[in-house]
């Protein structure tokens, strides 16, 4: 301000270093209680790094090239952005207090609200996992929760705030955005440091950046999914509707334009089933990319499991999975029977929200495997009410033998761990409740489904093995759901063939 009253340039200095000596001490007194530097909240990393490159490039210039206490400082704080630091994780506390204000499960213990988190992309396994990233994301908003597409390796993110609290998410811009000022100097204090403390151990990681995970051929993933809210519309006599938002989802690179939904229900409640009638409340691809349009139709008997049907929405010849467009409807009726969504298969993990506005928010709608997907017919993606899941090609090594047989391509294959089983075996009780049902072949689909990302205990493993042939595939699937349909006894679940 002085400089400027006295008409000269208020961003140049007669003296640069002597501005130096006095802003350093200054930005020492802004460190947290951490030891992080924090100027401003907006990016607070780039305003650090900036700090750490003016350090570094003064020692050069006025300590005979050797790294004294700026550059010692400058060291320090890059440490801090590499995760040698104790951050507040915020988005995890957020999901804490949701699930605790819809009565559900808290999804982190306080142990885990707080730790080291690098600022760094890619860096190590603390690193920050969401960046503000359009390309690097893959996804086609930025309140979409799902995972990244890729790894923008290197990336500087935002940076913590001035409490040594970090909000981990794609659609915060403020502690997760990375742009090029961000980076800039960033690049510039990585090689002063390099410079000034780097050893011969320092060598680039060969055979950097690893080829993404995500990819199976060219066209990317094959799975499909929804992303859905509901709400509740019931009448004090029983009778009612669900509200049901959705998007469908795919990690899929390649369009595809036969892409319909079906959402399941259950009618053993009702008396007549000609009362359901499904209505569209609002078709975003039909108002925004006409000629697009969702046709929704039904109820349709399922043909696997009594008292089921569903209702089906379908857009031909409109690519409609990672459109970003939302499709609401409500399925049952006003009057004249009784409505109870509560043990519809497709109400399963539905997020049920009170009040209408959820359908006009953004980021409303989760993950829901039990709203099923399908191109031309055939199911691509959830898990059906009966337990069917999409089949899923395994991937194998190409073989040099023409006379191997060719892998088989249904759902995927998993070895039962070889300890001794447990005493009591329920064979079929995947999921240890004391019971053989549904639920059990639900639940040994999404394992095999998950490529074991779901996983099971060594005890539903072992009650998995209906066939006791040390290998849980979809034949023990079938087993058990041939005893939930009764076309078999419970004799034949655990009962070893020669």
């Amino acid at each position: 301000m002085v400089r400027k009253a006295q008409g000269k340039n208020e961003y140049v200095f007669d003296d640069f270093w002597d501005e130096v000596e006095k802003c350093f001490p200054i930005y020492k007194q802004k460190e947290t209680a951490g030891g992080y530097a924090f100027l401003n909240q907006w990016g607070s990393a780039r305003y650090n790094t900036a700090m750490q490159l003016i350090c570094l490039v003064y020692d050069k210039y006025n300590n005979d090239g050797k790294p004294g206490e700026a550059s010692e400082w400058a060291k320090s704080q890059m440490e801090y952005l590499m995760g040698k630091n104790d951050i507040t994780f915020t988005e995890r506390i957020e999901a804490n207090e949701e699930a605790e204000k819809n009565g559900e499960v808290l999804p982190y213990s306080e142990d885990e609200l707080h730790g080291s988190r690098s600022m760094i992309v890619g860096y190590n396994e603390n690193s920050v996992q969401y960046p503000h990233h359009r390309a690097a994301s893959g996804l086609t908003k930025c309140e979409d929760p799902d995972e990244h597409r890729y790894v923008l390796y290197g990336a500087l993110a935002g940076g913590p705030g001035a409490q040594d609290e970090h909000r981990d998410i794609t659609k915060d811009y403020i502690y997760n955005e990375v742009t090029i000022d961000y980076n800039a100097a960033f690049v510039g204090a990585s090689a002063g440091l390099y410079e000034f403390f780097g050893t011969d151990e320092m060598q680039p990681t060969k055979n950097f950046p690893p080829e993404p995970t995500f990819s199976q051929g060219e066209n990317g993933g094959n799975n499909y999914w929804v992303n859905a809210c509901g709400i509740d519309d019931l009448n004090a006599d029983g009778a009612g509707v669900t509200k049901v938002s959705l998007m469908v989802m795919t990690d899929s690179t390649k369009g595809a334009k036969d892409i319909s939904v079906r959402y399941y229900f259950n009618t053993s409640e009702m008396s007549d089933i000609s009362l359901v009638k499904p209505s569209e409340l609002y078709d975003q691809a039909a108002v925004e990319a006409a000629p697009a349009d969702g046709i929704i139709s039904g109820p349709y008997k399922y043909d696997k499991l009594a008292d089921t049907y569903y209702v089906e929405i379908a857009w031909d010849g409109y690519t409609i999975a990672n459109s970003g467009k939302k499709y609401q409807f409500t399925v049952g009726f006003y009057y004249g029977d009784t409505w109870d969504p509560t043990n519809d298969p497709s109400y399963q993990n539905l997020k049920i929200f009170e009040e209408d506005d959820a359908f006009f928010g953004t980021g409303n709608e989760v993950r829901n495997d039990y709203i099923c997907v399908y191109s031309d017919g055939v199911l691509v993606g959830g898990i059906e009410p009966d337990g069917s899941v999409p089949e899923k090609p395994e991937p194998t090594e190409p073989s040099t033998d023409p006379t191997e047989p060719e892998s088989e391509t249904a759902a995927t294959t998993a070895p039962v761990p070889t300890e001794e089983i447990p005493d009591g075996t329920l064979y079929g009780d995947v999921n240890l409740d004391s019971k053989i049902n549904v639920s059990d072949v639900v639940t040994i689909n999404m394992y095999l489904l998950s490529d074991n990302k779901y996983t099971l205990t060594s005890e539903g493993m072992a009650n998995a093995d209906c066939l006791r042939d040390n290998i849980i595939d979809t034949a023990d699937s079938s087993l058990i759901l041939n005893y939930v349909a009764m076309m078999t006894d419970q004799s034949q679940l655990g009962k070893k063939n020669n």
